[in-house]
């Protein structure tokens, strides 16, 4: 004959009812990834808070859960860290490869600028060269055109003198 022993029975069910609770909180742990992580501690919560409504004290459980749940937390907030510091790297390396490209066009500049201006200079040259001998040209015209009104001055004085001569002579004659 069995003696029921309710005292037994009850001290039993809140201990199976945590037993099955963690169970279930194995479960979901223990198909969690990183990334999911953070989404467990809502679950968890809800059956830690029916485990809690069962007048049984959890709370050893409950710091070991909180401390647990931080590390998702910590590895949510270092992944987001993370990914803003690989986007802000790659666009400095954008910007580097652009202040590489923008430089390199700058010196390119820089040396068909440079030989622009000794072009510049080269036909400045030329073109002052040019402008003297056109005014040595002009001087030679000028000088010419002085020189030749001389000369037909002189030749129209030479033909006077032959004028004379001539009637000289024949006024010898």
């Amino acid at each position: 004959m069995s003696i029921f022993d309710g005292r037994k029975v009850v001290m039993k069910l809140p201990k199976n009812f945590i037993s099955e609770a963690w169970t279930k909180i194995q479960a979901k742990i223990s198909n969690l990834t990183a990334d999911r992580a953070s989404t467990l501690e809502d679950e968890v919560q809800v059956i830690l808070e029916e485990m809690d409504g069962k007048g049984v004290d959890i709370s050893p459980l409950k710091k070991l859960l909180a401390s647990f749940l931080k590390l998702p937390t910590s590895y949510d907030q270092e992944r987001s860290t993370l990914a803003d510091k690989a986007t802000e790297v790659e666009e400095l390396f954008a910007a580097s490869r652009s202040y590489k490209e923008a430089k390199k066009k700058a010196e390119s500049l820089r040396a068909r600028r440079d030989a622009s201006q000794k072009e510049v200079e080269e036909i400045e040259s030329k073109v002052s060269a040019a402008e003297e001998e056109y005014r040595r040209c002009a001087d030679v015209s000028v000088a010419a055109a002085n020189d030749l009104a001389d000369v037909e001055e002189k030749r129209r004085h030479l033909e006077a003198n032959l004028q004379d001569l001539v009637n000289y002579k024949l006024c010898l004659d």
